[in-house]
């Protein structure tokens, strides 16, 4: 065989090392699941052209990747030929074999390669067809809880003409020497146990599916919590294109939280063309932006018309000028006396007295105000869930105006809250905190005067 053959094929006998809980999945279900490279930049490194699921197999049964087993462990024999003419096959040293390297601080320097080889695909699944053996090292003192696992296992390869063999020393089990395997009887004897009726109930990934419903349903109204959460938060701030990215990386092992959304999301990404999880986040993001617009004047026209109820209601001829504009009602809480006018003044007599600066005109003064806010304010994000309105009836034109940003420079950069007695009171910005709130907005970014610290 030539060498350039040795290295881009995998050799006739290729094993695959898993655990007993993954091992049943795959024969209950008669497919491997494989591993995806997508959210992962140091996987999709060692990708092989456009094939983004691999599974992780080795040329050598005696390895470094099989010797890392305590009480228990699990090699299955695959058919190296079958796969080699439907697969390429990689030879991959994901450790670069730094632990046999000294100079890296490594301790377990007996080892020396885990000579691994990736058989790569393009579809997330690959059938068991080349599963030829399975050999299980299962010690006596080994989790009692698994022993049903085990026996399983059995069943289920026996009825599949798989053959299986139960080791109790780890080095016959890594020579898969069958002279030492443990006789059926023993077996048996040795897997006594009632099964767990918990196992195999996996958590689905509620954040991952989230992304699911952004991707497939049309209205807010159709989203679960989570979704909703997950909709909320594209119109917030920061790059959430980092923890959606690392929730593909830990869900794209087959055994995962959440495995079965990630791979559809991968699947999505692949026919809509998404190089990455940030290019997944603009297209969910533009797919939404006219659905958000829609939602957004029905709700305005819907708080118009129970308005205009509730003046006839009062026997009052609605006069959309009546109230010079302030004909929208604050969706959020407002307060419920005027108390806290009394604290905003306070505040503003001590960040004077701070600035040391007299009253010489409205102008000087609100310039001076605005200083010393900046100086003792804080700038952070708050939920909107914890803010308390001091105007109940808004300006509907200007909350337009704040969403589309094309509203007039404000005083102040940021609304001005007072923390008091651990609330929030919004005494400036109220149309920029609402037009945060109808985007969807969970937090809004505001400048936090804290009361109890500056009244001290």
């Amino acid at each position: 065989m030539r060498l350039s053959t040795i290295l881009n094929e995998g050799t006739d006998n290729l094993y695959h090392a898993t655990s007993p809980h993954a091992a049943l999945k795959i024969l209950v279900d008669k497919q491997f699941k494989l591993t995806s490279n997508i959210g992962n930049d140091v996987e999709t490194a060692k990708q092989y052209k456009d094939y983004e699921y691999y599974l992780s197999t080795t040329r050598s049964k005696v390895g470094d990747y099989h010797q890392r087993v305590y009480k228990q462990g699990l090699i299955m024999n695959l058919d190296g030929r079958w796969i080699n003419q439907r697969y390429p096959v990689k030879p991959i040293d994901y450790w670069d074999r730094m632990w046999f390297n000294k100079e890296t601080g490594a301790t377990h320097t007996d080892r020396t390669s885990e000579a691994e080889d990736r058989v790569f695909s393009k579809e997330p699944t690959m059938p068991i067809t080349p599963l030829q053996e399975i050999h299980v090292f299962w010690q006596e003192d080994a989790n009692p809880d698994w022993n049903f696992i085990v026996r399983r296992i059995f069943i289920e390869a026996k009825k599949q003409g798989i053959g299986i063999w139960l080791y109790d020393d780890p080095k016959q089990w890594m020579a898969q020497n069958k002279a030492k395997a443990i006789s059926i009887a023993d077996a048996k004897e040795r897997l006594q146990g009632q099964e767990k009726p918990s196992w195999g109930m996996k958590r689905e990934d509620k954040y991952l599916n989230a992304w699911l419903e952004l991707y497939y349903k049309k209205s807010t109204a159709e989203l679960s919590d989570y979704g909703k959460k997950q909709y909320r938060e594209l119109w917030g701030w920061g790059d959430l294109s980092q923890g959606f990215g690392n929730d593909l990386r830990n869900a794209s092992k087959p055994n995962s939280h959440g495995y079965d959304a990630a791979t559809k999301i991968r699947q999505i990404m692949r026919q809509q063309r998404l190089q990455t999880p940030a290019d997944f986040i603009e297209f969910i993001k533009k797919k939404w932006e006219p659905i958000k617009d829609r939602e957004h004047e029905a709700e305005m026209a819907a708080w118009r018309k129970k308005k205009e109820q509730e003046k006839q209601a009062a026997n009052e001829d609605y006069d959309w000028e009546q109230d010079e504009g302030m004909d929208f009602v604050n969706p959020l809480p407002t307060i419920k006396d005027t108390t806290i006018w009394d604290v905003v003044d306070k505040v503003d007599e001590v960040l004077m007295d701070k600035s040391g600066q007299g009253y010489e005109s409205s102008e000087q003064y609100a310039k001076t105000m605005t200083a010393m806010r900046n100086k003792y304010g804080v700038i952070r994000h708050i939920p909107l869930s914890q803010v308390i309105c001091t105007e109940k009836y808004l300006d509907p034109e200007k909350i337009d105006a704040v969403r589309q940003g094309t509203s007039a420079r404000s005083s102040s950069e940021y609304p001005v809250v007072i923390k008091y007695n651990n609330k929030y009171y919004a005494v400036d910005g109220n149309h920029r905190i609402v037009a945060a709130y109808l985007n969807g907005t969970g937090t809004v970014e505001v400048q936090i005067l804290d009361a109890d610290r500056l009244l001290q």
